[in-house]
């Protein structure tokens, strides 16, 4: 007989297993501990790609940006007055964007740009 346990049934058993075995001290002290780090920004930076912002802000803004996200798609596929909107946004960009008084801090900000992605240590 050949036994199979996905993945998420797996980590849903071991957590019960381990919620089981606490007392109901060692239980409230896991969740506050829990809660309590959920909501606490990290007290410094590595440099390394560590956030400011607690585990809660993360979650909390990639829920935002997703929404965003998904608002955006579903108006530009289905309200050709907004997808109007939109373009006509971008095209005032432009046009502001390639303006004969901005082409030098233009030209300089893309130079920089470019700079920075080929002398940046990646690794």
């Amino acid at each position: 007989m050949d036994l199979r346990v996905n993945d998420d049934a797996m980590k849903s058993l071991v957590a019960k297993a381990i919620v089981d075995s606490l007392t109901p001290e060692m239980r409230e002290k896991l969740i506050s501990d829990a809660v309590t780090q959920t909501l606490t920004k990290p007290e410094q930076t590595s440099g390394y790609g560590r956030s400011t912002r607690s585990p809660l802000q993360i979650a909390f803004d990639h829920a935002v940006t997703n929404e965003a996200e998904r608002y955006a798609r579903e108006h530009l596929a289905n309200d050709g007055a907004f997808k109007a909107q939109i373009e006509g946004l971008f095209a005032d960009v432009a046009k502001k964007l390639f303006e004969a008084e901005n082409r030098d801090d233009l030209v300089l900000s893309i130079a920089s740009m470019i700079r920075g992605a080929l002398t940046k240590d990646r690794y």
